[in-house]
């Protein structure tokens, strides 16, 4: 999953800073000390310097699917690891570097998620969706990242990428039910009884992320196209679309 997400953060960063393969090289590779001299192009390099499992998102969600034969069945969420990225632009002008270092950093800072027409199609089926943070490592900054290296210290920004890794099998189970009633009782007033009426409704999976809005009440469509909404018979509800994610390109 490393190599899907390589690719879609490539297509992106291009996209995001209208770079074309002869405006600057992009590298994944270790970063070495003479990578600035006599460059005719700048290169962006993007080190992956850690992968562990996240310590701030467990997947612990367990969510219900279609199958491909239209069943319905049950799948955990994969494991969430974290991708921690070292980011450098070379050049042989420190002038070049620093506009492209920023315009990258602004890119980043402004957006949460890599746009889903730049994720491959692997990526783009995954859930929850990788997640970017440009807040600091405070185990490992850039100045011990560049003394490790053995590289001169330069100017560079740290990215967090927070992904599921690997695909989780999905559990065949029976249909989901249509209604929940659920009843409340007051052990003082035996006569006090009331009920609350929920539905399951099914809506393109599309619209996954999106809201189910109705008279009574609102909920999340899930992945699968259903929700679980208080409602009545007659009660109009309106599914509304996720908002679109940020391309973060300024």
């Amino acid at each position: 999953m490393i190599e899907e997400l390589d690719r879609s953060m490539e297509a992106w960063l291009r996209d995001a800073l209208s770079l074309g393969s002869r405006d600057a090289e992009l590298s994944f590779e270790r970063p070495e000390a003479d990578w600035g001299q006599r460059r005719s192009v700048p290169l962006i390099n993007l080190f992956l310097y850690t992968l562990a499992p996240s310590a701030t998102r467990a997947a612990s969600s367990l969510r219900t699917v279609r199958t491909p034969d239209g069943a319905w069945a049950r799948q955990r969420d994969a494991p969430i690891m974290a991708a921690r990225f070292l980011i450098s632009v070379w050049s042989s002008d420190p002038a070049v570097e620093h506009d492209l270092l920023a315009r990258i950093a602004h890119v980043l800072s402004s957006s949460q998620r890599i746009p889903q027409r730049h994720l491959t199609p692997a990526l783009a089926e995954m859930r929850p969706a990788p997640v970017l943070s440009t807040r600091p490592d405070e185990e490992t900054t850039v100045a011990t990242l560049w003394q490790s290296l053995e590289v001169p210290a330069r100017v560079a920004t740290q990215l967090l990428v927070e992904l599921p890794v690997g695909r989780p099998e999905p559990t065949t189970t029976n249909d989901p039910p249509d209604i929940v009633e659920i009843g409340f009782a007051n052990r003082n007033s035996p006569a006090a009884r009331s009920s609350r009426r929920r539905v399951f409704g099914t809506s393109d999976p599309s619209l996954a992320g999106g809201s189910a809005i109705g008279p009574r009440g609102a909920a999340v469509v899930q992945d699968s196209g259903r929700y679980l909404i208080e409602a009545q018979p007659g009660d109009e509800i309106v599914v509304e679309p996720p908002e679109p994610d940020g391309d973060g390109d300024g």
